[in-house]
């Protein structure tokens, strides 16, 4: 590669996790600038603050990356996690300039960063080896100030950029730490990698999402983790509890690949009810007695996830209508995918509910099985709720 004519943006930050802002930023600072490149650097010590909890090292790099492969341009740089001690940005554009030494290199920040420039660890050097690029704070906006005084006291090269969408990191941790959804302010494919990995959670949910995930196959806590990221953003919507949705749903199958023999010991269901349908109320069980849960709401939807049921309460309509909605039921061959979106579309738990009903109604005649009595009460009282 020839570096000298290389382009070569660098944007860091803790990345705890990356968001839609720094993407808007990386992609606004390679277009604007027409960049060959831009690194996403993950700070390992920041300088300037203490590295927020959340998610390891490598669990940060692996966010980046799966951005980055979606990203034409962008690129994550891991060599401030392999440096020891402050992750100074003298030190990592002196160790990129080594790397390309032909290369022209533009450090991408935010308003805030510009303004704070002078405090920052050897500003003459920073200005020395790379032109800044600063992406205006909003409205309120002093960018231009804080160009001016970069240039004059360091004869810094600096490109003023309008402002991107604002997002914060902490708002992010703090909302999936209260059960709330985030995918408004993540790239999908770092939603769906905090769900996968269990980032970000309280410590007993966390602990949680461990046990769970090493007593389901792959493939079974596959789809758990689609509820359970279904589940909190129907809470979300319909002002219902986001804790308590996610444990109902981390622990909704948990006695799914319980052998028959298993699940009708104890005789905790009715004696008609079919097989398929027995981890339901097994899995309540379990809850209660290994789990440790004793919330009448996150049991009785445990309990009545595979049926439904007239009167159940509405944590049991939440999770009833969260397996039927999560994303990985449109792969399957029997799917509605129509009046799935319609069910992650919807805006009252009641209509949400019914959908989920008739879907699932739906599915059972087409595997000529029998609704088991509580789908049908259930049915009857919608119908009559929307007569």
């Amino acid at each position: 590669m020839n570096d000298t004519r290389l382009k070569i943006g660098v944007l860091g930050g803790s990345f705890q996790p990356v968001h839609r802002g720094h993407v808007e930023m990386a992609r606004g600072a390679r277009d604007a600038l027409e960049l060959d490149i831009v690194l996403l650097v993950p700070a390992r010590e920041p300088p300037h603050k203490a590295l927020p909890g959340g998610a390891t090292d490598a669990q940060r790099l692996a966010m980046l990356r799966r951005v980055c492969a979606r990203e034409p341009g962008l690129r994550p740089e891991d060599m401030e996690l392999c440096r020891e001690g402050p992750s100074y940005t003298a030190d990592t554009l002196r160790a990129l300039r080594e790397r390309y030494p032909g290369a022209l290199l533009y450090f991408v920040m935010g308003e805030d960063m510009l303004s704070t420039f002078a405090d920052w660890h050897a500003p003459d050097e920073v200005a020395a080896l790379a032109e800044l690029v600063a992406f205006a704070r909003g409205e309120d906006s002093d960018l231009e100030a804080a160009a001016e005084a970069a240039r004059a006291e360091f004869g810094a090269r600096v490109t003023c950029l309008p402002p991107v969408g604002a997002y914060s990191s902490t708002e992010i941790r703090e909302r999936l730490f209260a059960g709330r959804p985030v995918d408004a302010l993540l790239p999908s494919c770092v939603d769906k990698h905090i769900y996968e990995e269990g980032l970000y959670l309280p410590e007993a949910e966390r602990a949680l999402f461990e046990t769970v995930r090493g007593r389901l196959s792959a493939y079974r806590f596959a789809h758990t983790v689609g509820v359970w990221r279904e589940a909190a953003r129907m809470a979300e919507r319909f002002g219902l509890d986001g804790g308590k949705a996610r444990v109902a749903a981390l622990l909704h199958d948990i006695a799914k690949e319980m052998r028959e023999e298993e699940l009708r010991r104890g005789g905790y269901y009715p004696p008609a009810m079919a097989t398929a349908l027995l981890h339901a109320p097994v899995g309540a069980v379990i809850a209660r007695e290994e789990f440790g849960i004793e919330d009448p709401d996150i049991l009785e939807a445990i309990a009545l996830h595979t049926t439904g049921d007239a009167d159940c309460c509405d944590l049991a309509k939440l999770l009833f209508a969260a397996d039927r909605a999560e994303a990985g039921r449109d792969r399957l061959p029997l799917a509605n995918r129509e009046t799935l979106a319609k069910i992650r579309a919807e805006t009252d738990l009641n209509r949400a509910y019914a959908l989920a009903l008739s879907h699932n109604f739906w599915y059972i005649q087409s595997k000529d099985l029998s609704p088991a009595p509580a789908t049908l009460r259930a049915m009857e009282s919608v119908g009559n709720a929307q007569s």
